[in-house]
């Protein structure tokens, strides 16, 4: 198993993918660990870790073909994590 960034910056201002070409693709560049595993064709899932300011993830990637060695660790990781709660783009507190 292997973790990785699920970016490589941190989360971008809400409706900053409109802003711009140069904007959209700064999001695009920022988020290529994500398509890498899918190119290379190995499970990988991503999991948010942090809470605060705004949630940060890795990503979980397997060797070819262990799907559910990535799924059992999400899992587990989302046990011992708890719940990460929607973020209202308005500065709100999502209720539970």
């Amino acid at each position: 198993m292997l973790l990785m960034p699920t970016s490589w910056a941190m989360p971008f201002p809400v409706g900053y993918d409109t802003v711009g070409e140069g904007e959209a693709l700064e999001i695009l560049q920022a988020h290529s660990p994500c398509c890498v595993t899918a190119f290379l064709g190995v499970p990988a899932i991503s999991v948010p870790v942090v809470r605060a300011p705004l949630p940060v993830g890795i990503q979980l990637v397997g060797a070819r073909f262990r799907d559910g060695l990535c799924l059992t660790a999400a899992e587990a990781l989302g046990r011992r994590i708890g719940p990460i709660l929607p973020i209202d783009p308005k500065g709100r507190r999502a209720s539970r």
